[in-house]
């Protein structure tokens, strides 16, 4: 299929669903939750717009998150993750997130946008790629954002089963 150009929007997400056990085969690829917020990032020029699952806009309680997401190397784009709040250890800590996120003046230091999609970018709707292409991009995409201290790519897995042994060990 030939890419789309379209002005980004909001994009609803897609929600995992409940199975007995991971789907295997090479047609999957798994990502880890990080207990946070589900955010769609929306870059259109300097104007960022933040949003949750629900299209509730977070942009103006988070102005800080929003100059630097002005500073992404793309001139638009669409970006699908989860904010967290990161504590010392490393760990999501969704209790600090709520807490900060029911704050008249969030502390954004500690918050952290772990980003598992890229839905769009520069005039081209992404959507119709495979999840693995659209990770590369995102890759390139974060990999060139240095001057965005606050994204991280999340890894995704191959062997969902791996994947959850691996968190139920860890707690995560």
């Amino acid at each position: 299929l030939p890419f789309t150009a379209i002005r980004p929007a909001f994009v609803q997400p897609c929600s995992p669903v409940d199975a007995a056990r991971p789907p295997q085969g090479p047609d999957w690829l798994h990502d880890p939750s990080w207990d946070g917020y589900r955010i769609i990032v929306v870059k259109n020029g300097g104007d960022v717009r933040l949003y949750a699952k629900n299209a509730m806009e977070y942009g103006k309680r988070l102005p800080r998150l929003i100059d630097w997401f002005a500073n992404l190397p793309a001139r638009t784009a669409v970006i699908d993750g989860e904010l967290c709040c990161i504590d010392a250890a490393g760990q999501a800590d969704f209790s600090k997130l709520r807490a900060e996120l029911r704050c008249r003046w969030p502390n954004e230091a500690h918050l952290m946008l772990i980003a598992f999609d890229l839905l769009h970018r520069d005039g081209l709707d992404l959507r119709h790629l495979a999840l693995s292409e659209r990770k590369a991009h995102l890759d390139k995409l974060c990999r060139g954002a240095k001057v965005v201290p606050f994204i991280r790519q999340v890894q995704a897995f191959p062997d969902g089963a791996a994947l959850l042994e691996h968190c139920s060990s860890h707690r995560f």
